[in-house]
C-alpha cells in the first residue's frame, strides 16, 4: 500500500461505516477531563491509606525484596524461585523517589491506573471512533477491580499499563503502517510487560504471527517486518536472560514462576505445602522449574478425567461473578450501599464485556488490531485452563477486561447507531442472539438469578445484619440472617462461614466443621475456612490437623481474620508462636531460634484470651533480638500496666493488672515498642518486640505455665 499523509491518517480514525454526526470539538476535552476526574475520585475513594507493610505472601516478597535493592543490598532471588524482575525494579524506584511507604505505592499506582485509562481511550478511538472512545473510557474509569487493584502491592498495575502500551503502539502501526516507529515501540513494551509477567513471552508467537499477516496485506517485506518487531523484544528481554545465565549457569529466559504454578494447578496435589516438599528439595531453579513442567505433563497424561475437570472448572471460574469482594477486601459490615456499588460497577460490567465484548471487537471497523486483542482474549482463556483456581481472578481476568470493555463500547454504540439497520445483518443479530443465551447460562449456572432479579441487595442487607448481630453475641438472629442470604445464593462464601462461625461460637461443632468444608468447595485456597476447621481440630486436641489447616499461603489473612471472628476458648496461655490463631494480631509469621518458637510484633500488636477469673497478673517471656534494650510499653483491656525493657535474650516480665481486669470477660494484652528494620531479602520488614509466651495469672490461682 502507498504510504499515506498524516491528514489521510488521522480520516482513518473513524469506523468508515459510521454515519453519526461528529461530536463538537468542545466535547471531547471536556468529556475526558470528567472521565478522568471520575477515574480519580472512585479510586480515591477506595484509597487504602492503611501505612502497613505487606507481611508474606506476594506482597511481602515484592516489598522485601525492592527494599533490598533500593538500600542498596542488591537483587535478590529468594529460595522458591527466580521471579520476573521489572515490579520489583519498580517498587525500588518508589522507595527511592518516597521513601519506604506503602502509601506512596499505592500513589504511584493510582497514576498508572489513570494511564491506563487513556491508553484504552486511545486504543478504542484508533479502531471505533470518538464515541465508542469515550464510552470505553468511561467503563475502564468506573470498572472497580481496575480501580481497586491500586491498593495491592501486586504487579498487575503495571502490567497492565505497559500491555496496553504495547497494544496501543500495534494499534497505531497497523492502522498507520508509514510511522514504523510504533512498531519497536509495541515491540519494547512487550517486553518491558513480559519482564513483568512472564507469561506474556508466549504470546510473543501469536504477535508475531500477527504482525507477519498485517505486513504482508500491506504489501510490506513480511519477515523483516517481523525482524524488527521480535529485535526490540529481544534487546529488552536478553539482558535479563544473560543475567540469569551468569548467575545460575542455566537457561531462564525471564522467571522460573511458570512451572511451580503449573504444577500446583495441574499435578495433583491437595495444597501447596504437600508440593513443596516434592519440588523445592531439587537444587537449581532451571532444574526445578523443569522437573515441574514434566510433573505437571505426566500427571495430565496418566489422569487426563482429572486435568479435564479441573480445565473445566477454571473455565467456569474465569467468567464467574463475585470475584469483586475479595479483590476489594473490604471488612464484612459494610453497608448495602457500598455492596450494591460492587455489583453496579463490578459484576454487571464484567458480565456484559464478556457476553458482547468479542462480537464488539468484531464490530469495532478496525479488523487487524480486533484480531490482535481477540488473540490475546483467547491467549489468556487457554492459560487461565491451567492455571492454580484462585489466581485466575485477579492475574488472567483483569488483563482481559481493558480489551473486552472497548469491545463492549464499540457493540454498544454500533446499536445505537445502526438501530434501524440490525435486521439486514444476519451475523450481528446472530451475535446479539448468542450474547443473550450466554447471559442467561451464565445467571443460572451460578445461581444469580436475583442478581437480575434485584434481590442481590436483600442478600447483602441480609449478610450485613447476620455480621453485626454475630458481632454482638447474638447468635440466633445472626444464624437466621446467614440463612436467609444463603438461601439466595447457596454458595454465597461470606455468609457461608458466618453461618459456620455461628455455628462453632453456639457450641454445634460437627455442623460448624460442615459449613467450613462447603465455604472450601467454593474456594479451597480460603485462608478463613482453614482456619475454622484447624480450629476446630484444636479444640478436639488433634495437633497435626490443626497445624496443616493453620499452614496456609496468607498466613496474615488467616491470623486477622481469625482474630476477629472466631470465638476463643478460655485459657491462660497463649503461645504466641505456636498454633496460635485465633488469639494474636498485628505479628509477623512465627519464627524459631534456639528451640524458642516466637512472633516479632507490628504495630498494635496484640494477644487476647477468653472469659477468664478475674486476672492479678500477666507475664511475657519477650526479647528484643538487638544488641540495644527495647522499652516497651504494655497495655491491659487498653490501659498502661508498665513498661519493660526487652533485650537480646528472652526474659520474663511481670505486670500487676487485679485493677484493669474484669470477671469471667476476655483478656487483651497489647505491645507498643519501637519499630525498626529487621531481616533481609524478602524477609525485610519493619518489626518491634519477639514475643514468645504470655500467660495470665488468676486470683483463683494457676497461671498455665
Amino acid at each position: 500500500m502507498a504510504a499515506m499523509t498524516d491528514q489521510q491518517n488521522e480520516s482513518e480514525i473513524a469506523v468508515p461505516a459510521q454515519t453519526a454526526r461528529p461530536l463538537p470539538a468542545w466535547v471531547i476535552p471536556v468529556a475526558i477531563s470528567a472521565i478522568l476526574l471520575a477515574a480519580l475520585l472512585l479510586r480515591v475513594y477506595y484509597f487504602d491509606t492503611t501505612v502497613q507493610v505487606p507481611q508474606g505472601g506476594d506482597q511481602g516478597e515484592y516489598y522485601g525484596r525492592a527494599a533490598m535493592l533500593a538500600g542498596g543490598d542488591g537483587y535478590y532471588d529468594p529460595a522458591k524461585w527466580v521471579r520476573p524482575p521489572l515490579y520489583i525494579f519498580f517498587l525500588a524506584g518508589v522507595f527511592k523517589l518516597f521513601g519506604y511507604s506503602v502509601l506512596d505505592i499505592r500513589l504511584v499506582q493510582v497514576v498508572l491506573g489513570l494511564t491506563a485509562v487513556l491508553l484504552v481511550y486511545g486504543i478504542a478511538r484508533r479502531i471505533a471512533g470518538e464515541r465508542s472512545a469515550l464510552v470505553a473510557m468511561a467503563a475502564c474509569a468506573l470498572y472497580l477491580p481496575l480501580a481497586t487493584i491500586s491498593n495491592l502491592v501486586m504487579s498487575e498495575t503495571l502490567f497492565i499499563v505497559l500491555l496496553l502500551g504495547a497494544m496501543y503502539a500495534l494499534t497505531r502501526w497497523s492502522v498507520n503502517g508509514s510511522r514504523l516507529l510504533w512498531l519497536p515501540a509495541g515491540g519494547v513494551l512487550l517486553g518491558l510487560a513480559t519482564l513483568t509477567r512472564s507469561y506474556a513471552l508466549l504470546f510473543l508467537p501469536l504477535a508475531a504471527i500477527w504482525v507477519w499477516l498485517s505486513a504482508r496485506r500491506e504489501k510490506h517485506k513480511g519477515w523483516t517486518t517481523v525482524a524488527v518487531f521480535l529485535i526490540a523484544f529481544v534487546m529488552v528481554v536478553s539482558p535479563w536472560t544473560l543475567r540469569n545465565a551468569l548467575v545460575y549457569h542455566s537457561f531462564i529466559p525471564v522467571d522460573t514462576t511458570g512451572g511451580y504454578n503449573f504444577l500446583l494447578a495441574n499435578g495433583g496435589f491437595q495444597d501447596k505445602s504437600e508440593m513443596e516438599k516434592v519440588l523445592l528439595p531439587i537444587a537449581g531453579y532451571a532444574e526445578r522449574d523443569r522437573y515441574a513442567y514434566q510433573q505437571a505433563l505426566s500427571y495430565m497424561v496418566s489422569h487426563p478425567r482429572q486435568a479435564l475437570e479441573s480445565a473445566v472448572t477454571n473455565a467456569f471460574y474465569l467468567a464467574k461473578l463475585e470475584y469483586l469482594p475479595d479483590l476489594i477486601r473490604v471488612d464484612k459490615g459494610v453497608s448495602w450501599g457500598e455492596r450494591a456499588a460492587s455489583t453496579l460497577l463490578g459484576d454487571i460490567p464484567f458480565l456484559a464485556a464478556l457476553a458482547l465484548g468479542p462480537a464488539g471487537l468484531f464490530l469495532s471497523g478496525r479488523r487487524r488490531p480486533a484480531a490482535l486483542f481477540g488473540a490475546w482474549l483467547g491467549f489468556c482463556f487457554v492459560l487461565a485452563l491451567f492455571t492454580p483456581v484462585d489466581f485466575i481472578g485477579l492475574r488472567y481476568r483483569l488483563p482481559m477486561m481493558p480489551f473486552l470493555i472497548i469491545g463492549l463500547a464499540c457493540f454498544a454504540v454500533t446499536v445505537v447507531e445502526r438501530a434501524f439497520r440490525w435486521r439486514k445483518q444476519w451475523w450481528a443479530s446472530a451475535a446479539l442472539a448468542l450474547a443473550v443465551l450466554f447471559v442467561i447460562l451464565e445467571l443460572f449456572a451460578y445461581q444469580n438469578v436475583p442478581l437480575v432479579l434485584g434481590r442481590v441487595l436483600d442478600r447483602q442487607s441480609l449478610e450485613t445484619q447476620a455480621d453485626q448481630t454475630y458481632l454482638v453475641g447474638d447468635y440466633g438472629n445472626a444464624e437466621k440472617f446467614y440463612q436467609a442470604a444463603l438461601s439466595l445464593q447457596p454458595d454465597f462464601l461470606d455468609a457461608r462461614l458466618g453461618l459456620a462461625n455461628t455455628l462453632l461460637a453456639t457450641g454445634k461443632t460437627n455442623e460448624a466443621a460442615k459449613q467450613y468444608e462447603m465455604a472450601l468447595q467454593v474456594n479451597p485456597y480460603d485462608p478463613r475456612s482453614h482456619g475454622g476447621l484447624g480450629e476446630i481440630y484444636r479444640r478436639a486436641g488433634d495437633t497435626s490437623k490443626t497445624a496443616k489447616q493453620f499452614n496456609v499461603d496468607d498466613e496474615a489473612a488467616l491470623l486477622d481474620w481469625t482474630f476477629k471472628w472466631l470465638p476463643v476458648q478460655s485459657r491462660q496461655r497463649v503461645d504466641v508462636g505456636y498454633l496460635d490463631a485465633g488469639y494474636v494480631d498485628g505479628f509477623w509469621p512465627a519464627e524459631n531460634k534456639d528451640s524458642v518458637s516466637y512472633r516479632r510484633a507490628r504495630e498494635n500488636a496484640e494477644v487476647r484470651f477468653g472469659p477468664i477469673a478475674t486476672a492479678d497478673e500477666v507475664s511475657i517471656r519477650m526479647a528484643s533480638l538487638s544488641p540495644n534494650a527495647l522499652p516497651v510499653q504494655v497495655l491491659v483491656n487498653g490501659k498502661d500496666v508498665g513498661t519493660a525493657k526487652a533485650t537480646e535474650d528472652f526474659q520474663l516480665f511481670t505486670f500487676k493488672v487485679a485493677d484493669v481486669s474484669k470477671a469471667n470477660t476476655p483478656l487483651t494484652v497489647e505491645f507498643r515498642s519501637q519499630m525498626s528494620e529487621e531481616g533481609d531479602g524478602s524477609d525485610a520488614r519493619y518489626a518491634g518486640v519477639a514475643v514468645d509466651w504470655v500467660s495470665v495469672k488468676t486470683n483463683a490461682g494457676g497461671a498455665g505455665e
